[in-house]
């Protein structure tokens, strides 16, 4: 399964996404969690994570931090694609700091696919237009 969290309110999105990790730790003890950077991680880095097996627990999670927000490139564009071609196979949960465009997330979207979008509050910007208008 693999779960996007997004949004112009990244500290909601946030906390739900380590909420997440929290119950599905919950729920397995001897769950590994494996923390990957999105700037920076090859396709090699991720193939690693999914498909080593490993030593010390039953299952593995996968968690990501802006890999959808990363600058666009084919190497952005192939690990979008292994990760929606196993996303049934491994639990993925991957955290953007801000909005993810439609398109991006068109790419990546499938059936074992769960995306929550996070947005500031309207009334936030209605409170700061009324010290100045416009």
């Amino acid at each position: 399964m693999l779960y996007i969290f997004h949004g112009d309110n990244s500290s909601a999105s946030l906390t739900t996404a380590q909420n997440l990790l929290s119950g599905l730790r919950t729920k397995s003890p001897a769950v590994e969690i494996i923390r990957l950077d999105g700037d920076k991680i090859t396709k090699t880095d991720l193939i690693e994570a999914i498909e080593a097996p490993s030593i010390f627990s039953e299952s593995r999670i996968i968690y990501i931090e802006n890999l959808l927000s990363r600058r666009q490139s084919k190497e952005k564009d192939d690990l979008l694609g292994y990760l929606s071609k196993n996303a049934a196979t491994i639990t993925i949960v991957d955290w953007e700091s801000k909005t993810v465009t439609p398109t991006t997330l068109k790419k990546i979207a499938g059936k074992d696919t769960r995306i929550q979008e996070f947005k500031l509050a309207k009334s936030l910007f209605k409170f700061l237009d009324a010290f100045r208008p416009g």
